[in-house]
């Protein structure tokens, strides 16, 4: 059976469940907390600060080996 992934309100909750990078992995390169990084998935009008979105970002370039931009995981204005 494929493995199921979940239905996260947010941008950087769509990035993570389509490229299968899981919470803690995520939580661990970033070093955010667990529980407020499930929090942003699932919250689509929260506000991070930007140190928060520094860290995800890099750590998800890291993590993907692709060109993530901010505004690819978080509602950002350029």
């Amino acid at each position: 059976m494929p493995r199921r992934t979940r239905d996260y309100a947010s941008k950087l909750g769509r990035f993570v469940s389509r490229r299968r990078i899981p919470v803690p992995i995520l939580s661990d390169f970033s070093g955010c907390c667990r529980r407020y990084l499930y929090f942003m998935c699932y919250e689509p009008t929260a506000n991070p600060s930007l140190k928060f979105v520094n860290g995800v970002t890099v750590s998800c370039r890291l993590l993907t080996t692709e060109p993530v931009r901010a505004s690819q995981l978080f509602e950002i204005e350029e």
